[in-house]
């Protein structure tokens, strides 16, 4: 599996709402050393989470940036029924 596929893989593992991901996939994104080592690998930027609680948009009131080690030609988007999680 290439580190993209991992990757999501990875994050699709943790697909959650419990009315939004501020608490249980960024808790679970810096404890996961996989997800950490795939990403440690690929240079420096940012992983940016944006929440969206059923229709309504949180991603002002819960965006979160993390500086964590990122490529720029590295991109993942997982996109789910509640969130969407991107790194670039």
């Amino acid at each position: 599996m290439d580190d993209l596929a991992e990757i999501q893989a990875l994050l699709r593992a943790e697909e959650k709402c419990n009315h939004c991901i501020k608490g249980s996939i960024v808790r679970n994104l810096e404890k996961d050393k996989r997800l950490l080592a795939i990403i440690k690998r690929r240079g420096t930027a940012g992983l940016l989470i944006y929440s969206y609680c059923g229709d309504t948009p949180m991603a002002q009131n819960l965006r979160l940036e993390y500086a964590l080690p990122v490529n720029k030609e590295f991109s993942v988007s997982v996109e789910r029924d509640a969130d969407t999680v991107q790194a670039y």
